[in-house]
């Protein structure tokens, strides 16, 4: 399983290339619109890759979460000036990030199935893998030593960096918690929409923030998906436990 868990590093290491190079070329609101669409490549790779299958429900439940969010991200831009400039490289590598990703989850919950790793297993090995990937890249482009250079005389930005790694840190033991436990497409579905509740929740908790039509009507639309797949998950539970009880 070593190398295989290195190959998912590095596809993982790849991915978020493609995106954070993909902001050179193309418009955040761009970018972060096509991110919106992470829950597709997901489900298509488990179902590909994987072999998985998914219920109607399920297919549906993607279909209204990731076109709401998609509409919710789009009802901000203005007149769609964000999207000038968008070059095709740009494009590419946004498509690559997203095929990535899908190639990514899938390997992820194939993983997980056949080794059955922890929560901090899995962590420590994505994790250490990317570090081994990543450190001789940073030598040879001498980016490793500029980047320290630039740290040390500043104090405050040290500590700054100190507590973004550590929330970063505390961040991925509920990713990889939900990567090894309900399954990747769940942990996607749930970065997927955290920003729309984070936006959400400010409109609710500061009177001065406010949402238009187009963005009431997404809010509506992701609650739809998300209430049908509690609602298909329940029912799968309940069924299990009835199943049980029968033996």
């Amino acid at each position: 399983g070593t190398f295989w868990i290195a190959l998912i590093s590095f596809s993982y290491l790849l991915a978020m290339t493609c995106s954070n190079q993909a902001l050179m070329y193309v418009s955040y609101t761009f970018q972060a619109l096509a991110k919106s669409c992470k829950m597709v490549p997901v489900m298509l790779a488990n179902v590909i890759v994987g072999g998985k299958r998914y219920s109607f429900k399920e297919y549906l439940c993607v279909s209204l979460i990731t076109a709401g969010v998609v509409l919710f991200r789009f009802a901000k831009s203005t007149k769609g000036a964000s999207f000038a400039g968008s070059s095709n490289y740009g494009l590419v590598l946004l498509a690559a990030s997203l095929v990535l990703d899908g190639f990514t989850s899938s390997n992820q919950r194939l993983f997980t199935g056949e080794f059955k790793p922890t929560t901090h297993q899995m962590m420590l090995q994505m994790n250490m893998w990317s570090l081994l990937f990543l450190f001789p890249i940073l030598l040879v482009t001498g980016q490793g030593v500029e980047g320290m250079m630039y740290l040390l005389p500043r104090r405050q930005l040290q500590l700054d960096v100190m507590m973004f790694s550590l929330c970063s840190a505390m961040g991925q033991n509920f990713i990889f918690y939900t990567i090894t436990g309900p399954g990747p497409l769940v942990c996607t579905t749930i970065t997927t929409t955290r920003k729309f509740f984070t936006i959400l929740a400010s409109v609710l908790l500061f009177p001065g923030n406010s949402l238009n039509s187009k963005q009431w009507l997404s809010v509506a639309i992701v609650f739809v998906g998300l209430f049908i797949e509690l609602q298909d998950k329940y029912s799968a539970q309940k069924a299990k436990e009835t199943q049980k009880k029968s033996k």
